[in-house]
């Protein structure tokens, strides 16, 4: 089946699946506002039923707020001569009813604002274009890649946000939204944030914009995807940091996001149950915490492992030992050791290729200089494996530009 036709059926799906939640939702109100019509119209809604039995099963909101409007008229004025006791009553009587009438009015915009989303009809994808044949590098001149700074057509292919519906801001976090500087453009995606983070396990800021900036015809590197990601932070929806790697003349940095347990909570009620990402499995086995540079470190790596078409899992249940990363691609997997050093552990390394079907090892390095001895060491200790390193991942190549056909192995022995 063809990745497109997959995408289509996930957001068939998706559709059904909400439409679902919508049906269940205004059954409830319609409960909901059928008790407090028994409460404070009891005698009306009788006559309404005898009527017709099924009448408030199918009334639309203006038809409840008709029959709700009847009440005003019907509250009794306490005569003068009522003695202290009942005017305590008619106070609680009188508070009971501003209560009632409030819930009514939230219910009112949310019966309505479910009924518009009842009605979207599902998303067609746009037909994919054939992409450009890539030009072949010139033998004279090597030329530095040129930055990507717009989107291709080809760019949305298997993107997870096609199709993407803004869901509405649930009411609980009313008060929060107000205070935060939320624009209907920045809550959109701001919300497609949550759910690559909720749905995905995606932290890196990075990944984000490659998923918005194609949906939205966005520019890549721009404020659109920036900002909204510091709102959410303020807002305290997401926990935002941004790693580094200072080691002379190396630098790398990555800026992070994931879900706080309030984030976490309105992912639950915009109906995306969060997984955990890969940010937090590091924290919580492998004290991602404490090495941050070796946090940084596997989530380059995945991340540009993802790029280049790899499917990958951060740190991976295997038996005997715990690899770092476990990557596979056209039926050819690897367990994966990022190693920051250049210590020698042709144990570690012996361990890792036993735990591997290929029986080889595969080593991501700082630098050159820090694969080559990593390398050296298991040719020493007759181990074969696959080995690329961080530095020239980050510079081979405009991370925009990488396709499933740039290599991720600099060399294999």
């Amino acid at each position: 089946m063809k990745l497109q036709d997959r995408s289509l059926q996930d957001m068939l799906a998706e559709e059904r699946q909400m439409r679902s939640l919508s049906d269940q939702a205004r059954s409830q109100y319609a409960q909901l506002l059928q008790k407090l019509a028994q409460q404070l119209l009891g005698e009306r809604l009788e006559e309404v039923r005898r009527d017709d039995p099924q009448a408030t099963q199918t009334w639309s909101a203006s038809q409840w707020e008709r029959f709700f409007a009847q009440f005003d008229h019907r509250l009794p004025q306490p005569p003068s001569t009522w003695n202290r006791s009942n005017g305590k009553e008619v106070q609680m009587f009188r508070k009971k009813l501003d209560q009632a009438q409030t819930e009514i009015a939230a219910l009112k915009v949310q019966i309505a604002s479910l009924k518009q989303e009842a009605q979207k009809k599902p998303f067609a994808p746009t037909p994919r274009a054939k992409p450009s044949p890539r030009p072949k590098p010139s033998k004279l001149k090597s030329e530095p890649p040129k930055k990507k700074n717009r989107p291709t057509p080809d760019d949305k292919k298997g993107n997870p946000l096609m199709g993407f519906a803004t869901p509405q801001k649930p009411l609980a976090f009313e008060a929060t939204f107000r205070e935060s500087d939320w624009t209907s453009i920045r809550w959109r995606r701001g919300a497609m944030m949550l759910y690559l983070i909720a749905t995905r396990g995606i932290n890196a800021h990075l990944e984000f914009d490659m998923f918005i900036a194609p949906v939205e015809g966005l520019s890549y590197r721009t404020n659109s995807t920036k900002k909204p990601l510091q709102v959410l932070a303020q807002s305290g929806f997401v926990e935002a940091k941004t790693l580094w790697i200072k080691r002379k003349d190396f630098r790398m940095a990555l800026s992070l996001a994931h879900l706080t347990e309030q984030g976490q909570e309105l992912c639950r009620m915009l109906g995306w149950e969060p997984v955990e990402s890969e940010w937090e499995r590091l924290q919580r086995l492998h004290e991602g915490e404490r090495f941050e540079e070796h946090t940084l470190a596997v989530l380059y790596f995945a991340l540009h492992a993802r790029l280049r078409g790899w499917m990958t899992v951060v740190m991976p249940e295997v038996r005997g030992t715990v690899p770092d990363v476990g990557v596979r691609k056209d039926g050819v997997a690897h367990l994966v050791e990022v190693e920051l050093g250049k210590k020698d552990s042709p144990a570690k390394w012996r361990k890792l290729a036993q735990a591997s079907r290929t029986g080889g090892v595969a080593i991501c390095g700082l630098a050159p200089d820090n694969r080559k001895r990593l390398v050296g060491d298991c040719k020493l200790a007759k181990i074969e494996g696959v080995a690329t390193d961080l530095h020239t991942l980050q510079n081979q190549e405009d991370v925009y530009s990488l396709t499933q056909e740039t290599p991720l192995w600099l060399e294999s022995w």
